[in-house]
């Protein structure tokens, strides 16, 4: 739970530029990772994306530049984790957040009338 209180959540429509991707390096591995952390639910591209309870993205939650964290693999392995940077980096694919699709994909294929109540039970 210490992960998730260390954390500044953003709502996705309102989150600042340059908040969203995380750079890390593993065990003092040569190459670094960049991902933007999300919500499982919102997991759509590994390649991309890091679930915030994964034990990766968990520890890298709410860290700061130069922070270090232990975490257990899935494997069952111990790995430090250093946080790099916590920006958009160059040449990084733009990304489209989950709820403004789903929004965007209701508002285009549903005709709601003035009734903005519930659609489903």
């Amino acid at each position: 739970m210490s992960e998730i209180r260390r954390a500044i959540v953003f709502d996705t429509d309102k989150r600042p530029d340059g908040v969203e991707w995380v750079t890390y390096r593993i065990d003092g591995d040569r190459r670094s990772e960049s991902k933007v952390l999300v919500c499982p639910e919102e997991l759509r591209n590994g390649q991309i994306e890091l679930s915030v309870l994964s034990p990766l993205g968990a520890a890298v939650l709410g860290l700061s530049i130069g922070h270090r964290m232990k975490f257990f693999s899935i494997g069952g392995g111990v790995h430090s984790v250093i946080v790099e940077d916590v920006v958009t980096p160059a040449g990084a694919p733009l990304r489209f957040p989950f709820r403004a699709r789903r929004r965007a994909i209701r508002a285009s294929t549903v005709s709601r009338g003035p009734d903005d109540g519930p659609q489903a039970a």
